[in-house]
């Protein structure tokens, strides 16, 4: 990561965070029937500004992490850019949501939804962004 690109970094996570926040409400439809059993009044729901700092966050997170350890990876273009996205999953993702799981009352289909929703959110950014990055 040199000076030159952080203006294109700052960017890509803008967009990144933004691309995230809008796969979370498409991915939402998908796992709203799975809600009906916990407590609407819960700290799941949390307010739309915090969701998306968060997942905005999270945008530049994930690029500032593929500038600082692409050249480790191996392959090529969209192949590091996968194989970062599913690295990112297994040590970020997955402790998280596990966590959730045996500390709220969650049902497991929840969980296992959204880990699932969030490895193809986290393979498509990641796929864009090792072809955008190279």
């Amino acid at each position: 990561m040199s000076k030159g690109n952080q203006p294109s970094i700052f960017i890509l996570g803008l967009s990144f965070g933004v691309i995230l926040y809008l796969l979370n409400i498409i991915f939402g439809f998908f796992v709203a029937s799975s809600y009906l059993g916990v407590n609407q009044n819960s700290l799941l729901m949390l307010p739309p500004y915090i969701s998306s700092l968060t997942l905005i966050t999270t945008g530049f997170l994930f690029v500032l992490g593929y500038a600082v350890f692409s050249k480790s990876l191996p392959g090529r273009g969209w192949q590091k850019g996968l194989q970062f996205a599913f690295w990112i999953w297994l040590v970020g993702a997955v402790p998280a949501f596990l966590t959730v799981l045996v500390s709220i009352n969650v049902p497991l289909e929840t969980v296992l939804t959204w880990l699932s929703l969030r490895l193809v959110a986290y393979a498509l950014l990641g796929i864009l962004l090792g072809w955008i990055y190279r």
